[in-house]
């Protein structure tokens, strides 16, 4: 069996990348669209109509366990395919929705088709991956990940104000068919090889890989509760805390695609340094900053609230590198695809609660303090868990010497 050509390996890698922004995109382009919904029906609650997205982040949580496990066992090209043809078809059928019921309909459909993507594009991408330059690939599709997280606020917002909500999901939906298109005809079944072993991974003792995947699993359910929370809220919480200048749609949207983006710049800065020192010391860096711009986001108001967002996000999109690098290294090549599943239904599995928390909180209060308190304490407990990760990396098991006998 021929060796799969490195162009191959490259165009599997970019529409990991592209399949990356369009699933973190779509996933966040109804956040922004309420501030539109607010004043259009203004007899429902900002916290009603914030749950309407609740199913969207429970099944993005619970898809992405059968995603893993078809990845594993079918095909990750066949389910990348899914991937991208979804997304198109269910931000169509959105848009087309006429009423609150089946509005929540679509955003499940949505959140369904989303849950593919980490747990088949992100093994698919590291096994292409070439040695030494891992830490680079992973930083930059976490950067092709977070500008659209970035970008999602802003563009959505822009677009809603000048042609309705409706026009925010009918845009993105027609982009993801044209790369269900292009993916297809670029990435044939052939290419499939490159994908099942990863050339990073060893064979490490079984205390090693419950030490590092339980400081892991752990770390990412808390994380999921501080990503979830921040990136439906921070439109709304910056509507709140910068009232002189957040005044539509588009300049909430601004404000958080600025704040967002610092996290995505650096994340490529993130993977290069992994390439360079252990992931216990960049773990541990990152965790540091996103408790204390976590700390400082209780109670800021005015330019300081965009500010010590910045912190806290430059800390949580550097982690998610870190993290994608643990499982890349210490995860085997016959249950990666699964322990990316797990990974991912950690973390949007608590996605329903963060939804629900930071809406039913919101209503009762008027406020996020509440919320954002539970983020900090989250942010600390994660900077435990980078104190107890090995500050070396632990080398595989067969790249040891052999001990000589003595002569």
């Amino acid at each position: 069996m021929s060796a799969v050509p490195e162009t191959q390996k490259n165009r599997i890698i970019w529409f990991a990348n592209l399949g990356h922004s369009l699933d973190h995109y779509i996933m966040l382009i109804y956040p922004t669209t309420i501030l539109a919904m607010e004043k259009a029906f203004p007899e429902v609650s900002y916290g009603t109509l914030l749950q309407l997205s609740l199913g969207s982040f429970v099944l993005i949580g619970l898809g992405s366990l059968p995603s893993g496990w078809l990845g594993d066992r079918w095909s990750r090209r066949g389910m990348m395919i899914i991937f991208f043809f979804g997304s198109g078809l269910a931000c169509l059928a959105t848009a087309a929705t006429n009423s609150f019921f089946t509005l929540a309909v679509g955003l499940g459909a949505i959140g369904l088709v989303a849950s593919i993507y980490h747990p088949v594009g992100a093994p698919m991408m590291v096994a292409s991956a070439a040695p030494g330059r891992l830490g680079r690939v992973i930083g930059l599709n976490g950067v092709f990940g977070n500008l659209a997280i970035a970008a999602a606020p802003f563009v959505t917002g822009a677009v809603t104000d000048l042609a309705g909500w409706r026009m925010a999901f009918i845009l993105p939906g027609i982009a993801a068919l044209g790369l269900g298109v292009a993916f297809m005809r670029m990435v044939p079944a052939a290419a499939e090889r490159a994908t099942r072993k990863s050339p990073h991974a060893g064979s490490h003792s079984r205390f090693t890989v419950f030490r590092v995947f339980g400081i892991l699993f752990f770390c990412t359910f808390a994380a999921g509760l501080i990503f979830n929370v921040a990136s439906v809220t921070f439109p709304k919480f910056f509507e709140e805390r910068l009232p002189d200048l957040v005044h539509s749609a588009t300049a909430a949207g601004a404000v958080t695609t600025a704040v967002t983006i610092v996290g995505a710049l650096a994340q490529f800065t993130v993977g290069r340094c992994m390439d360079r020192f252990s992931l216990g010391t960049v773990f541990l860096v990152t965790a540091g900053l996103q408790m204390i711009g976590l700390f400082f986001l209780i109670n800021a108001f005015g330019i300081a609230a965009p500010c010590a967002a910045m912190v806290a996000m430059l800390g949580q999109f550097g982690q998610v590198t870190v993290n994608e690098a643990m499982t890349a290294k210490y995860a085997p090549d016959r249950l990666r695809g699964r322990i990316y599943a797990v990974r991912y239904f950690l973390n949007f599995a608590v996605a329903a609660f963060a939804v629900t928390m930071a809406a039913k909180m919101h209503d009762a209060t008027g406020e996020f303090v509440g919320a954002y308190r539970i983020l900090a304490i989250c942010g600390a407990l994660i900077f435990v868990g980078a104190l107890f990760f090995p500050r070396r990396d632990v080398e595989p098991i067969a790249a040891r010497p052999a001990v000589q006998p003595a002569g």
